[in-house]
């Protein structure tokens, strides 16, 4: 598929309606968060969010992502935050919600991340906890995905070893001179993109180039010094500076699988069906992938196409 008549452009219009003009099978990732339920009215005639009822939100929610799913690659991923708000002094429990919706309608839940915010908006409530953190949910569409590890491996203190992220995120929130009012965080982007959204895919078979990865024995071969080296690493990793399983090795790239076609590659597609000031797609051109950007409100897609290089300038006047 000829994939260049609709990446690295910004759609305006409703997220669903949007998404059922794009062609099936063909975007890699999708990185988004939703406008929140009542949270704020954006003034705009069939917005999402200012909903009636919680169930009509989620419902119209899992309908964008119903669409979502068939734009999606059997081999995609869809990382979707979303924050909850109270009824009634009463915890609505909407992430739960959408992703139970979700699951019903056939996506897999590979893992519910917590984001903890270095920096949450200060609140005033004196009878509850102030909420800090919110929900990161990664789907598939089948369980044969793309996913790589390597790039969003972390530091620990144990020379040379890098340890899976985990589920909960320790970063801040995001920010962005142009007015808007909810910015997508660009560390929460990155992470999604760099492990579920291949740099590379064949154009003429569609499959990923996937990394060859060399584990390396940390500890010595010499056996009479193994058990004072894994004394000391076991104590690193009580004291959370090494990863609890896998301190033993590193992990080495030497390599990238290659279909045979020798037809040239494409960057992977992200999408963001709901851009805003357009974090996610600014995030992805950062990291050489194409971006499909698509928003309800029409200030919000022009302040999308200023986040965005002037690379793609040539695409301005063919955007909706």
């Amino acid at each position: 598929m000829d994939v260049d008549q609709w990446v690295n452009r910004v759609y305006q219009g409703d997220a669903l309606e949007v998404l059922k003009t794009l062609p099936s099978n063909f975007v890699s990732c999708i990185v988004t968060s939703p406008p929140y339920y009542q949270l704020r009215d954006y003034q705009v005639e069939g917005q999402i969010g200012m909903e009636d009822t919680p169930e009509e939100y989620v419902e119209r929610l899992a309908a964008v992502f119903r669409e979502a799913k068939r734009v999606l690659r059997d081999d995609g991923a869809l990382w979707l935050n979303i924050g909850d708000m109270y009824i009634d002094q009463d915890l609505a429990m909407i992430p739960s919600q959408v992703a139970l919706a979700l699951k019903r309608d056939g996506w897999i839940l590979r893992n519910h991340v917590v984001w903890r915010k270095l920096n949450p908006m200060p609140v005033s409530v004196r009878n509850r906890l102030a909420c800090t953190w919110e929900s990161v949910f990664f789907f598939v569409k089948s369980r044969k995905y793309y996913f790589d590890l390597e790039p969003i491996r972390v530091p620990t203190k144990v020379n040379g070893v890098k340890k899976n992220p985990g589920d909960v995120w320790i970063l801040p929130t995001g920010s962005f001179k142009d007015a808007h009012f909810a910015v997508f965080s660009t560390d929460l982007v990155r992470i999604p993109i760099l492990s579920t959204c291949p740099q590379w895919i064949c154009k003429k078979c569609g499959a990923p180039r996937t990394r060859i990865v060399k584990v390396e024995k940390l500890y010595p071969e010499d056996h009479s010094k193994r058990k004072k080296w894994s004394r000391s690493l076991a104590k690193a990793s009580v004291m959370r500076e090494a990863p609890q399983r896998g301190w033993e090795s590193i992990h080495k790239t030497v390599g990238w699988t290659k279909c045979g076609c020798e037809a040239g590659f494409r960057p992977g597609v992200v999408l963001d069906p709901f851009c805003g000031s357009g974090t996610t797609l600014y995030v992805a051109q950062q990291l050489g992938r194409y971006w499909i950007g698509i928003d309800i409100k029409p200030e919000y897609v022009e302040m999308s196409k200023r986040r965005v290089q002037p690379i793609y300038a040539e695409h301005l006047t063919k955007w909706i």
